[in-house]
């Protein structure tokens, strides 16, 4: 073995990289054969070198997580503002995960089961154990956990409330920038404007005289950025998907961006119109991201320090900057304290809702299977799965209801795999996996007609497919009937609601789901729905391939089946839920 020098083996494990600090860190110890060593010291057979890496991480507040609610199974916190949740970029001990581990010892290992931005506050759920995580997450995934934020944003927002799902796009994960794009992802978010406050000024809300400003005063107000002159009002976000920064572009879209924002509320990046109706003619991706470039940060969304650029003179000298001074062990130039712009944002998690446990044994289908058809998406194209020409309902046929010996199967994802496979190669043999999941829902006992069951796929399909991937596409695809209504969007409910045909009936089961959210509702409704006008036998319903046992439905039928007119309740739903008589059509007998 030939020889090597001390400081020669730590520039070469360093890859490559030499700092003035290599040989006092080799002197003073941090790289060390047990003992400190000097940087000419031979390294032999058998010596261990260590070394111990310092670095810098941005601070965050000193703020405490408070503790909402703990239980065995979750922990939900208030978390403040700046503090990233997991380690992320230059933040490591500083992050929610890591400061509760500190706090709680090594042991603890809390599981985040949503994300939220670092400048935000609010709740934060945890799961204690792996399975706690991944059923919340499945829930809010699901749509089935009502998300509510409020936010301080520029201007006078309109009354009443206002939607905005625009679809979403990223431009720049680099920088933290996205955008309103007609080929981004569907997003939809409801706003209402909780309060207004106009301008501090006598000559504009009519209140009483002011005392005369100072000076100071005066200048320093004159340095505000403009926007601080049109008053603010306090909205109510519920965002009605999870895409990236979603509350916060729909908002700059709509013309009233969060007040403090660093990337959508910034005059030197968009201009005076802060980015309204924003839609890439007047500001180039490019454009966008160039002035970013210059506020002097790597990361926008998770550094700290603001450029001399960026910002007026008002942010300039409340902006974190270079302090002149250098780390006594590293020699990295050191910066003052971010100020508080720079460590939050006007946008707090206020409220997380979700329905309770699920209702039925399907409501348990429904999550799992969308929530593996998410799954899938990641790595495949799923829409044989969700959006199939033809598809092979030979088991709707066949279907044998299932029993205390007998249960009903679990689709698995594999077998959502396989059935992708065999479906995507266009022979559809593979009978489809929705065929289970509609007998989980609407023919639990296997009493339904053949007809029903049949025609249930066509509207059962494409709620699916809107569950699994909310895109404009799908969303389009449900028809008016079928398309969620304003209760199903914004107050959670259990999930076999969404595939109840009539709207109006929606409504009243979620307004009052401790009389009609039960399994008993549920198997009432399945086994009373019936399909009218329809001539024929449920042979001339179907086409069938001879020779491979295929089976699916005619273009005649399926149209027939999408029309809500063609459906009516048996008048055993309203001998029982009289009070509902207003919200269904009857069959004659």
């Amino acid at each position: 073995m030939w020889p090597v020098r001390n400081d020669a083996a730590f520039w070469e494990f360093a890859g490559g990289f030499r700092c003035d600090g290599t040989g006092r860190a080799i002197s003073t110890g941090p790289v060390t054969d047990m003992d400190a060593v000097g940087a000419d010291y031979v390294i032999r057979n058998g010596d261990l070198v260590s070394h111990t890496s310092h670095r810098h991480e941005p601070p965050v507040t000193a703020e405490p997580i408070a503790v909402i609610h703990e239980d065995n199974d979750y922990l939900i916190v208030n978390k403040p503002a700046g503090v990233p949740v997991h380690p992320a970029g230059r933040y490591n001990f500083n992050s929610v995960v890591e400061i509760l581990k500190s706090e709680r010892g090594a042991h603890f290992m809390p599981r985040p089961c949503h994300r939220l931005d670092r400048l935000t506050s609010g709740i934060l759920c945890f799961g204690k154990t792996a399975q706690a995580a991944t059923d919340l997450s499945r829930q809010i995934q699901a749509r089935m956990v009502r998300k509510e934020y409020v936010a301080r944003v520029i201007g006078h927002f309109p009354d009443g409330e206002v939607v905005c799902d625009q679809p979403l796009l990223q431009i720049s994960p680099r920088l933290g920038l996205n955008r309103v794009r007609a080929n981004g992802k569907f997003a939809r978010t409801v706003f209402k404007r909780l309060a207004y406050y106009p301008p501090a000024s006598s000559d504009v809300d009519g209140g009483p005289e002011q005392r005369p400003k100072t000076p100071e005063e005066a200048a320093d107000e004159e340095q505000r950025p403009w926007t601080s002159k049109k008053g603010y009002s306090i909205v109510r976000c519920l965002p009605l998907t999870g895409r990236t920064h979603q509350i916060r572009v729909h908002l700059q879209f709509l013309g009233y961006p969060i007040q403090n924002d660093p990337i959508y509320a910034n005059q030197r990046v968009w201009g005076f119109d802060l980015g309204c109706n924003d839609d890439g003619t007047t500001h180039t991706d490019e454009d966008i991201m160039s002035r970013l470039e210059k506020m002097g940060k790597e990361e926008v969304a998770d550094a700290v320090a603001y450029h001399e650029e960026m910002v007026d003179l008002y942010h300039k000298r409340r902006a974190e900057k270079l302090s002149g001074e250098l780390c006594k062990t590293c020699d990295t130039p050191l910066y003052t304290d971010p100020g508080d712009q720079e460590l939050s944002l006007f946008l707090h998690s206020l409220r997380y809702e979700d329905s309770g446990a699920p209702t039925c044994a399907a409501d348990q289908w429904i999550i799992s299977f969308t929530h593996d058809c998410r799954r899938l998406a990641q790595t495949k194209n799923i829409d044989a799965l969700l959006r199939p020409s033809r598809v092979n309902l030979k088991t709707l046929l066949e279907y044998n209801p299932p029993s205390p010996t007998h249960p009903a199967p679990r689709i698995h994802i594999a077998d959502l795999e396989r059935a992708l496979d065999v479906n995507s190669a266009g022979s559809g043999a593979a009978p489809h996996p929705l065929a289970e999941l509609i007998t989980a829902l609407v023919d639990k006992a296997g009493t339904a007609n053949v007809v029903e069951r049949l025609a249930l796929f066509l509207p059962v399909q494409r709620v699916v497919a809107w569950l699994a991937q909310p895109t404009r596409e799908s969303y389009n695809a449900l028809v008016l009937n079928y398309a969620p209504r304003p209760s199903q969007l914004t107050v959670p409910h259990p999930q076999w609601v969404d595939f109840v045909l009539q709207g109006p009936l929606r409504d009243a089961i979620i307004e009052r789901q401790d009389v009609y959210a039960t399994e008993e509702f549920q198997n009432i409704y399945a086994n009373s729905l019936r399909l009218l006008n329809w001539p024929g036998r449920p042979v001339d319903a179907i086409n069938m391939d001879p020779t491979t046992g295929e089976v699916w439905l005619n273009d005649t039928f399926a149209a027939h089946a999408l029309r809500i007119e063609n459906w009516r309740m048996h008048e055993t739903f309203v001998r029982r839920y009289p009070e509902l008589r207003g919200f269904v059509e009857l069959t004659e007998s």
